[in-house]
């Protein structure tokens, strides 16, 4: 006789989530939190919109805009719909999507800090342990309310992870005022030293250097002295002898970088594609013998006005590529700049 055993209840218990209060307890908890923070800074991609920060969405759309790079059609390429010449001309429509991916990078990561904040106010742990932790995430959530600052002007200020209510537009003043207020209450508590990639003392400087900066055009009062205390204040870098080091794949120990968004192949991390988008098509080969190289995509360029500010003796423009073209029909010189591999 053949006797078989089964077991008629297969339910079990699933412990892939924890109760608010009993995760965030820890040093390694913490940190595991705070990094999810970090993390969003690198951005995403889905069916909606192209959200990384060095993609042609997002951080194209400050540099089209201005002086500084041009991405020019080339035949039928990169004409996308005409959302880069309409940034270039300053000619928004609803329905560009460097502008939707620019306000979702953003808030996408506001959203984020917000949920690891609220989960920090539910732990265990004193009010002593959490204030530095909520200073550095404030600090990098004004960092994307800078950015917002910067590409809006008045946008909604939400920091109630709880609240699901549409939230009420700020003025420009008031956006300004929370940036400046969330740095300043966050400097205390922050690292002094020099930290690779991590919200310090020194970042919340240049933050407030670069807001005081650009004080003027944002709420109309001038505050360059405050900018100059700032960057004052600022301390453990210096300028690297070789200029094209902090270009390098492995940078990580630049003397000259504040802040950095780190990414590694090695560990599947995706979304920097800024070199690729600037090297020309035949760049590809420059990368891979056989030319299989997928992101040599000649997308942004500098316009000519960037790159005559360079002397001939300044080894920066060593950077630059230089391609001239004569055009047929009007018969008169373009100068196209496309960067290095």
């Amino acid at each position: 006789m053949l006797f078989t055993i089964s077991c008629t209840d297969l339910s079990e218990d699933l412990y892939d989530k924890v109760e608010d209060g009993n995760f965030g307890n820890t040093t390694k908890e913490v940190d595991a939190l705070v990094g999810g923070a970090y993390s969003s800074l690198r951005g995403f991609a889905d069916g909606i919109s192209n959200n990384y920060p060095t993609c042609e969405y997002v951080f194209f759309l400050t540099e089209t805009v201005s002086d500084e790079a041009t991405i020019p059609t080339r035949g039928t390429n990169w004409y996308d719909g005409g959302q880069y010449q309409d940034a270039q001309k300053h000619t928004w429509k609803a329905d560009n999507r460097m502008i939707l991916s620019a306000w979702r990078y953003n808030y996408t990561g506001i959203a984020k800090i917000n949920s690891i904040i609220y989960q920090i106010d539910k732990s265990s742990l004193s009010d002593t342990s959490k204030a530095p932790i909520y200073a550095e995430l404030k600090a990098l959530r004004a960092y994307y309310y800078y950015n917002l600052l910067d590409l809006f002007g008045n946008v909604p200020i939400v920091t109630n992870f709880e609240d699901t209510s549409l939230p009420s537009n700020s003025t420009r003043k008031q956006v300004y005022d929370f940036v400046e207020k969330e740095l300043t209450d966050a400097l205390p508590h922050l690292n002094s030293n020099v930290v690779y990639s991590k919200m310090t003392k020194n970042v919340a400087y240049s933050l407030l250097a670069r807001l005081y900066l650009n004080s003027e055009a944002f709420i109309g009062t001038a505050r360059w002295q405050d900018c100059i205390n700032m960057c004052q204040k600022i301390s453990g870098y210096s300028l690297t002898p070789d200029f094209f080091a902090n270009f390098a794949t492995e940078n990580q120990k630049s003397p000259e970088i504040i802040f950095a968004i780190p990414y590694d192949s090695k560990a599947g991390t995706v979304g920097n594609y800024m070199n690729s988008m600037s090297c020309h098509y035949l760049h590809k080969l420059t990368v891979s013998a056989t030319g299989d190289y997928p992101w040599s995509a000649n997308g942004m360029c500098a316009r000519p006005g960037v790159f005559s500010t360079f002397a001939d003796t300044d080894k920066r423009k060593n950077v630059w590529l230089p391609e001239i073209k004569l055009t047929k029909l009007q018969d008169k010189l373009l100068l196209w700049i496309t960067v290095k591999n």
